[in-house]
C-alpha cells in the first residue's frame, strides 16, 4: 500500500515539486475523500432544510466539501509527523461551514498557500524547478488581479525564506523582490487598514494561533522522509513553515475582519485541529501511563 503510494509520489516527483499525490487505496486519503463527499452532502441537506433553492444548496454543498479538503491538505504541510491532525482539521472545517451555512472560502489563495507551505517546508523533497517557481510567481500576479494584497506578500515571503533557509535557493530572492514589488503596487493603490472584528471571531482566532504557537515551539524533531526519500526534512524549515502560516492567518484576520475568517475557514480549522489533536494525543498518553 505505502509501496504504490511512494510509486505514484515518485513519479510526480520527476516532472515538479509542488504535486503530492492522493492514493483513494490508502486508508487515510479514503477516509478525507469520504468525509469530504458526507460533507458536502450534509452541507448541501441542510441549506435545504433552512429553505434554500436547489442551486443554492448544491453551492453550499460544494463550498463546505471544498474546505473541509482543503483544510486537511494544510494540516497535512503543517503538521507532517502526524496524519490524524489532518482529520480533526478536516472535521473542525465541516463543523464551521455547517454552523455558517456553507460559505465559499478563498480558493485561489487558499489553494497557493498550500503551495507556498510546500515552497518553504520542501515535504516533496527537491527545491523548486523553474517551471514551479514561474508558476507560483504567476499565481501572484492572478492573485494581484483579484486585489488579495496580504496573499502577494505572503508570496514574496515564501520566496525570500527559501533564498535564506538552508539549503537556500539563491534565485527566489529575485522572484520575492518582483511579487513584493507588486504586492507595493497594490498597496499604494487600495491601501490595508485595521478591521473591526466581533467578540467571539476575536477569541476564537486568538486562542488558535496562542495554542498552534505552542504547538509550533513544542515541534522539535520530524520524524517523517520527504515524499523523495532521498531527500531528508530540515526542521528549521518545518517551524518556519508553522510560523509563516500562523503569520499570514494573523493579518489576514486583523485586515479582514470576520469576513476574512470566513473565507479563511479551513486555514483557522487547521491552526486549530492541530493543537487540538496534540491535546487528545497528550490526554490518551497520560491516561495510558495512569493505567
Amino acid at each position: 500500500m505505502f509501496g504504490n503510494l511512494r510509486q505514484m509520489q515518485a513519479q510526480v516527483t520527476q516532472f515538479t515539486s509542488i504535486g503530492r499525490t492522493l492514493d483513494p487505496t490508502y486508508p487515510h486519503h479514503a477516509i478525507i475523500l469520504l468525509l469530504t463527499l458526507a460533507g458536502g452532502i450534509a452541507s448541501g441537506g441542510l441549506a435545504l432544510l433552512r429553505g434554500a433553492d436547489l442551486g443554492a444548496a448544491v453551492a453550499a454543498g460544494f463550498w463546505t466539501g471544498a474546505a473541509v479538503f482543503i483544510a486537511w491538505v494544510l494540516a497535512r504541510e503543517l503538521d507532517i509527523d502526524r496524519e490524524r491532525s489532518a482529520l480533526v482539521a478536516a472535521g473542525l472545517a465541516l463543523a464551521g461551514a455547517l454552523l455558517a451555512g456553507g460559505p465559499a472560502p478563498a480558493i485561489l489563495p487558499l489553494a497557493t498557500l498550500i503551495i507556498l507551505c510546500r515552497l518553504v517546508n520542501r515535504v516533496v523533497g527537491p527545491p523548486f524547478r523553474w517551471t514551479d517557481s514561474l508558476a507560483v510567481l504567476a499565481l501572484a500576479g492572478l492573485l494581484a488581479l483579484t486585489g488579495e494584497t496580504v496573499m502577494v506578500f505572503a508570496v514574496a515571503l515564501a520566496f525570500l525564506l527559501d533564498a535564506l533557509l538552508p539549503p537556500p535557493l539563491r534565485r527566489h530572492a529575485l522572484l520575492a523582490l518582483l511579487a513584493a514589488g507588486a504586492g507595493f503596487v497594490l498597496l499604494a493603490g487600495q491601501g490595508l487598514a485595521l478591521a473591526a472584528l466581533s467578540g467571539p471571531v476575536l477569541a476564537v482566532g486568538g486562542l488558535s494561533l496562542v495554542a498552534f504557537g505552542l504547538t509550533m515551539i513544542a515541534t522539535r524533531r520530524i520524524d517523517t522522509d520527504c515524499d523523495a526519500p532521498e531527500y531528508a526534512l530540515e526542521m528549521i524549515r518545518v517551524q518556519m513553515t508553522m510560523a509563516f502560516a500562523a503569520l499570514l492567518a494573523l493579518i489576514l484576520l486583523l485586515t479582514g475582519g470576520d469576513v476574512m475568517a470566513l473565507r479563511y475557514l479551513p486555514l483557522w480549522a487547521t491552526l486549530a485541529g492541530i493543537p487540538a489533536y496534540r491535546l487528545l494525543e497528550y490526554l490518551r498518553g497520560a491516561l495510558a501511563r495512569a493505567a
